[in-house]
């Protein structure tokens, strides 16, 4: 029936009528309660007839997109004398039933490219503020919103939508003198909409969008808000938006929302915040203005996702070594550890992010702290449930992502001080490390084995570490890409022919990529006695009285570092390296008692 009434005389007939009626109305202002009438009837038929799809393409055929705004072009001045009488029936108005047309049309891809190159945003917004002044004109700001919200709702809408004459009404839409008009929540929700495309997003801040949202955050309206965060959040992945943010005192206005009461707000603000934190620069200005303070005061009051977009965010800063005592200050470490402690297939690894950065390259104060505050069990039973998920094969990505970071953190942590190795040990740590070095991703082996080398600089652990490590691989066929970490070939014992497999890859020279790594774990193990006898059986005095004629320095200065240690309290191997070198005066000087 609705493609009949359209098809037949419907289209052309509604046209008629509306564009008919108002010009009577411009020209003579007769009757006004009879052209109201049949200006709504006619629209509110065009918006029913439109729920049926096939008819909307008639009725674009018609060219009904164009009249029903050249209606609201003439009304829009007068809304306030735009509601029909009680009595007349209808419980609407001209200027609803032209909306309510206009959203029924609006799924048709052709009816958004008829509004998207022309002034129809324009006139929305201005139809749906002007409504929003007056009471009683609710249902038009409802009609204008959901036309809006159409208009952006699929792929296919939202590339005819972002057209440059589309986006800068939009913008403009966004600056009304009153910050809770509903025009201004709208055009913010449309941005937001059309943003999740990287051009656009990119077309939306140099058509002034950035400020102009950012603006809007002041809005005493809290929907307001919350759409022009979101917008703000996806116009922020573009790099070119980043700098307009900053500029625009984003980075203040964030952090002030961090403290308001819209959880979903808040989160969206954190995890923008996450987003400019990986900028060295920002990482600073996010600190200046408290918001390592508020991100914090977000891990303990916020909802889940508030807490891991925190927790993403302080993950970022973390990597600044000026802001990291602004942790320890600002109480930020137990709350972090706090979050380590939930229990969970999905694992925190935001958190454990934040504090494997706060370890890294920080000071002696920091990673005491760190552990001070409970960390280490933590981080090694994370260590812990990734090798019994591996065991079973039911290990997940999350899962591996957190074993990483627990580990590196672990190691950056045995690098500060012999009572943090300790309490690494004591937590169980190097068992759980050994257990990763033997089954584990590449570059998680690496990581442990790393860790493994830094405690073994106790002298208390090296021995427990050298002989738990029993790996059956034949080192010497470990690709090269492996070797790019300090990986299984690295740390193994001497047990597993690890000090032969060394010096091979030490052979090789200082281009070989297991060099340097190679090289680091013979100095550390040339101190043990039992190792000094494993070095000198398998021919190493050999290869490193020759090395130290090298012409690499990288060379050289390996092969110095692990004489030096071969010879420490063994006056027996001081003289195998003399024998080797002979005449020698660099080694002589090397040997020589400091």
């Amino acid at each position: 029936a609705a493609e009949a009434i359209v098809s037949a005389r419907g289209g052309p007939g509604f046209k008629f009528m509306i564009e008919s009626k108002i010009t009577c109305r411009a020209i003579a202002k007769q009757d006004p309660e009879h052209y109201q009438l049949d200006i709504t009837t006619a629209a509110l038929a065009i918006s029913n007839v439109s729920a049926y799809p096939p008819a909307r393409t008639h009725l674009i055929e018609s060219e009904l997109v164009e009249s029903l705004l050249r209606v609201l072009e003439c009304l829009k001045d007068d809304l306030q004398g735009n509601v029909l009488p009680d009595n007349a029936g209808i419980g609407s108005s001209p200027v609803e039933g032209c909306m309510r047309a206009l959203w029924g049309i609006a799924p048709e891809p052709r009816a958004v490219q008829i509004m998207a190159s022309g002034h129809a945003i324009a006139l929305i917004l201005e139809v749906m503020n002007s409504s929003g002044a007056h009471n009683g004109q609710q249902a038009i700001v409802s009609a204008c919103k959901g036309a809006l919200r159409v208009l952006t709702s699929t792929n296919e809408n939202r590339e005819a939508m972002s057209t440059e004459q589309a986006l800068q009404q939009l913008v403009k839409g966004l600056e009304s003198t009153l910050l809770d008009a509903p025009g201004a929540e709208s055009a913010a929700l449309a941005l937001w909409d059309l943003s999740v495309q990287p051009d656009t997003a990119l077309n939306i801040g140099n058509a002034g969008g950035i400020a102009a949202l950012i603006g809007l955050l002041s809005s005493p309206t809290a929907t307001a808000r919350h759409a022009a965060v979101g917008a703000i959040h996806n116009l922020a992945f573009v790099d070119q938006n980043k700098d307009k943010i900053v500029q625009s005192g984003g980075v203040e206005i964030l952090t002030g929302l961090l403290s308001q009461q819209e959880e979903e707000s808040c989160a969206i603000a954190a995890n923008t915040l996450k987003i400019l934190a990986l900028s060295p620069d920002n990482k600073v200005r996010i600190a200046m203005v408290g918001g390592i303070t508020a991100l914090s005061t977000l891990l303990s009051v916020g909802c889940q996702r508030s807490k891991d977009a925190a927790a993403g965010a302080l993950r970022n800063l973390a990597t600044n070594k000026n802001n990291k005592s602004v942790f320890v200050e600002a109480g930020t470490l137990p709350l972090l550890i706090n979050m380590m402690e939930v229990e969970g297939s999905d694992p925190n690894s935001a958190a454990i992010g934040a504090v494997c950065n706060l370890a890294f390259n920080s000071t002696p104060a920091v990673k005491e702290a760190i552990v001070a505050a409970g960390a280490v069990p933590l981080l090694v039973a994370r260590l812990k449930t990734t090798a019994q998920d591996k065991q079973h094969s039911n290990d997940s990505l999350a899962g591996l992502v957190a074993c990483e970071l627990a580990a590196r953190a672990l190691w950056n942590l045995a690098s500060c001080s012999g009572s943090n190795r300790r309490a690494i040990a004591d937590a169980g740590g190097v068992e759980a490390l050994v257990r990763l070095v033997e089954a584990s991703t590449p570059k998680i082996q690496g990581i442990a084995a790393g860790a493994l080398s830094h405690l073994a600089i106790d002298m208390q652990l090296k021995d427990a570490i050298s002989s738990a490590i029993v790996v059956i691989v034949d080192i010497h066929n470990v690709g090269s890409s492996m070797l790019l970490y300090p990986v299984i070939a690295c740390y193994v014992s001497r047990i597993a022919g690890g000090i032969q497999a060394l010096l091979g890859l030490a052979s090789k020279g200082s281009q070989c990529d297991g060099f340097a790594a190679a090289a680091s774990v013979l100095k550390n193990l040339a101190v043990v006695q039992a190792n000094k006898v494993v070095l000198a059986e398998s021919d190493g005095i050999t290869l490193l009285v020759s090395m130290m004629g090298s012409v690499f320095d990288a060379e050289r200065a390996a092969a110095r570092g692990i004489l030096r240690n071969l010879a420490f309290n063994s006056p027996t191997h001081a003289a195998m390296i003399l024998q080797r070198a002979g005449s020698s005066k660099s080694i002589e000087e090397l040997l020589a008692p400091n």
